[in-house]
């Protein structure tokens, strides 16, 4: 994370109170070389240990999308959690950061993490148009729910079970994925981000965010505008009705400093405490609407830490027993 955007960032947040975000390199993705009309496996190599990178044609983004995907040992058969990333949209660190302990925890479990990459400042949403700077249009949606899950289970020894988390960009994406696609993922989970995306201060916290993240970019590309329906599809907390009964795991921090294990010295870096001051409001909001819904979920109230890899991967292994449970894997 790099504090010239987190900056940026607060200036927008604190006007309008609440929102999420990080900073991102350029997508990752490549073109295709053919194109094909359905999704397929490029190619696989192990790139370290029980780490594969897995190459899949999107016939929705017309590229070759990277996934990198933590194993179980011995490849044995084992159901999938997806990852989603922050800005960068899995370029760059993201959970490999050794601040998010993502690999070491993972080494000892029967599942198969799956983190697709090049999504920066897309949100993992399906845009209206393509985005002349990003080159291409994203169908994340589709990609996550339609295209990759079938590759990955013909790919690997799966189970066939799914779920989804994400943090900061993609949390409340997390969700929405969970309540849209119930048939394909089982549970969800949000950390640190924020899963109300569809009011007015939200849509501008987004679309503001885009172009903070990666200049240029035309937020207008992504939703065609602010009333557009798509923000509905894609905010959580509007779907109360598609989330009840699924497992749900949502969490934040008040952003106080003093909460090891974290990657940076937050004294130093008190943007990324006020960012998260304000997504832990955001998701006091989700909450309260889901009280009202009568949907459960769990919370994880975080009471230190700033928006952070060490924030975001305390908070996925503590989210980590209510994800294998839904799974049907071990704990």
């Amino acid at each position: 994370m790099r504090r010239p955007f987190a900056r940026a960032l607060m200036a927008v947040i604190t006007a309008f109170s609440v929102g999420c975000g990080l900073h991102a390199a350029p997508a990752g993705a490549a073109p295709a070389e053919e194109a094909s009309p359905v999704a397929h496996l490029v190619g696989k190599r192990w790139i370290g240990k029980q780490l594969l990178e897995v190459k899949v044609y999107s016939p929705s983004m017309k590229r070759v999308i990277t996934n990198q995907v933590m194993t179980p040992r011995g490849m044995k058969r084992a159901p999938v959690f997806y990852l989603l990333s922050g800005m960068y949209g899995g370029d760059g660190d993201q959970w490999a950061h050794p601040a998010s302990g993502a690999r070491g925890f993972f080494k000892d479990k029967d599942v198969y993490v799956v983190n697709p990459m090049g999504a920066a400042s897309t949100y993992y949403t399906d845009w209206y148009r393509k985005d002349r700077v990003l080159g291409y249009k994203p169908m994340w949606e589709t990609y996550l729910s339609k295209e990759l899950p079938p590759v990955i289970n013909h790919t690997l020894n799966t189970t066939g079970r799914n779920a989804i988390g994400g943090y900061s960009m993609s949390a409340g994406t997390a969700l929405a994925l969970l309540a849209n696609h119930g048939d394909v993922f089982k549970a969800g989970a949000s950390y640190s981000g924020c899963p109300v995306s569809s009011n007015l201060p939200m849509k501008m916290v987004t679309m503001n965010s885009m172009i903070l993240n990666t200049p240029g970019v035309n937020p207008l590309n992504a939703y065609a505008g602010l009333i557009s329906p798509a923000w509905i599809h894609n905010d959580p907390a509007l779907h109360m009705s598609q989330l009840r009964g699924k497992p749900i795991f949502i969490s934040a921090s008040t952003g106080k400093p003093k909460m090891p294990p974290d990657d940076h010295d937050m004294r130093k870096q008190p943007d990324y405490s006020l960012l998260e001051q304000n997504i832990y409001l955001c998701t006091a909001l989700f909450r309260g609407m889901a009280d009202a819904a009568g949907v459960k979920y769990e919370f994880f109230n975080q009471p230190y830490g700033a928006h952070s890899f060490g924030q975001f991967g305390q908070a996925m292994r503590k989210s980590w027993p209510m994800i294998a449970r839904a799974l049907h894997t071990a704990i």
